[in-house]
């Protein structure tokens, strides 16, 4: 059995409508859901003692990417062997300071998102920035080249420098990945991969830090 404790606002995307995506999500993940409503705990449990340790571990990360704001779809990319999750605490890096904290996410969303969606377009990889944390899902070089570029702007690199570093690691990505056949239902499956996540919960996220660091500055 395995436990994670996700935000209680991400406890309904888990469940779906009637239950469906928890359904989906057991399915998939050979597993069982307990779900704590009041708590926001989520327990796996292998529906069988002969349960495979990979998928187990496949399931518990595609779990950790729905409490981290992606979608159950795109979560469930992590049960393909090629994509990874890499989650960065921006709480850490900014030492508690909600002054730091907010800036740092500024930095990686960039005028009207621009910073995110060319580290994304440049990387091929979904990158999803909610409340203290920043998630990349994607292939493992294309993600190791997305973090780069991010820790390199939390560090207060400029985004031209940034982005001319991706623009010059990312030909050379794309060179190599032309060089393996892609069949066309992986190709439209990387594309919905890519495709722009709702940015409303983000919004709704950035007005509570706000509300925080008002309350700091008092």
């Amino acid at each position: 059995m395995f436990s994670i404790l996700i935000p209680k606002s991400r406890i309904g995307v888990i469940i779906g409508p009637k239950g469906k995506v928890k359904k989906e999500l057991e399915k998939k993940g050979q597993i069982k859901l307990d779900i704590d409503s009041e708590t926001g705990e989520v327990q796996l449990i292998p529906l069988s003692e002969n349960y495979d340790p990979l998928l187990f571990l496949k399931a518990q990360y595609v779990i950790k990417a729905i409490s981290r704001g992606y979608t159950p779809q795109k979560a469930m990319f992590l049960y393909n062997d090629n994509y990874h999750l890499e989650v960065i605490s921006l709480k850490e890096m900014a030492q508690a300071s909600p002054k730091k904290l907010q800036r740092y996410k500024s930095r990686l969303i960039g005028t009207n998102g621009k910073a995110r969606r060319f580290i994304e377009t440049a990387t091929k990889t979904s990158i999803v920035i909610m409340g203290s944390t920043v998630s990349i899902i994607g292939k493992y070089e294309n993600l190791l080249l997305a973090k780069e570029a991010i820790i390199m702007l939390i560090n207060g690199a400029k985004h031209g420098h940034v982005y001319a570093m991706l623009t010059d690691k990312g030909k050379e990505i794309k060179k190599a990945e032309e060089k393996i056949w892609l069949d066309p239902k992986e190709s439209e499956e990387q594309e919905f991969l890519f495709e722009e996540q709702d940015l409303e919960e983000e919004k709704l996220i950035d007005k509570a830090f706000e509300k925080l660091i008002e309350k700091y500055d008092e």
